[in-house]
């Protein structure tokens, strides 16, 4: 049983299989100093279809959600007006949103 706590961190890949072993060791240091005694890092991932909107749904993700870990887009949305709506295990996101 896991509970989570906080979001860290948002990001995209076209092949997150591949990009969460090879997150740059000081990225993931980062993470870590977020960590309280007793937690441990958690990934999740989600298909965005069409592929071509990854980078916008996670612009809108981080500029709705302002995770501790991202810096860029959460004081900027540089897209026209976006509606990301997701299902299934939300913990910690809004479901529907629109930027």
């Amino acid at each position: 049983f896991v509970t989570l706590t906080r979001l860290l961190y948002i990001g995209e890949s076209a092949n997150v299989l591949r990009r969460v072993p090879e997150e740059p060791r000081i990225r993931r240091d980062v993470w870590a100093t977020q960590l309280w005694r007793g937690e441990q890092l958690c990934v999740n991932y989600a298909q965005i279809t069409p592929s071509n909107a990854r980078e916008r749904a996670e612009a809108a993700m981080i500029y709705h959600h302002k995770p501790v870990c991202n810096d860029h887009f959460k004081d900027n949305f540089p897209f026209d007006t976006t509606t990301v709506q997701t299902s299934g295990g939300n913990a910690l996101l809004t479901p529907l949103f629109t930027v």
